[in-house]
């Protein structure tokens, strides 16, 4: 068994105590996104597909990648959610840093993002995307992304909020 496969059956086992089993194509496009992510290390699509357990070319499996996160009947919080949670849980107690950033993400697309900074990275809680070229996003739309990144915050957890000009 190949080192990719292993994996994909790691992960798709947690996946199955998190998601609900009945759902297999939820189960098995996020066990083979999050097995991408492992192996590869990268966020890029393209990256992602070349380490996924697939008997199909990496390109293919991009579009399928790029359907199921346009796909509005996914719940990304429903979803994300189960993932994010053990973590936070586990900085209880602790200060945990929190950056919020707006940036562009892809081609004509910005997107506005809460983030935990863990080892010099940025761990997404909330995040907000919208077409669009710069810009600035509006006072109700940090708002948002604040509350949403707030009800994953462990309580008796202090909270240290970053963030550049935009966010002032």
């Amino acid at each position: 068994m190949s080192d990719s496969l292993r994996t994909y059956h790691a992960v798709k086992g947690r996946v199955c105590q998190t998601l609900p089993a009945e759902d297999t194509h939820l189960v098995n496009n996020v066990s083979l996104m999050v097995t991408g992510l492992v192996r590869s290390r990268s966020v890029q699509q393209k990256e992602i597909a070349s380490e996924v357990p697939l008997h199909t070319q990496d390109r293919s499996f991009e579009q399928r990648q790029r359907r199921f996160l346009m796909n509005e009947q996914v719940d990304v919080d429903r979803v994300y959610a189960p993932f994010i949670r053990p973590f936070m849980q586990a900085c209880k107690g602790q200060m945990i840093p929190i950056t919020l950033d707006g940036s562009a993400a892809g081609y004509h697309c910005q997107m506005l993002m809460a983030a935990v900074s863990y080892q010099h990275r940025a761990l997404p809680l909330a995040w907000l995307a919208r077409r669009g070229h710069k810009g600035h996003f509006s006072a109700a739309e940090h708002l948002e992304v604040v509350r949403r990144a707030a009800e994953l915050v462990p309580e008796d957890t202090a909270v240290v909020l970053l963030g550049d000009g935009e966010f002032g």
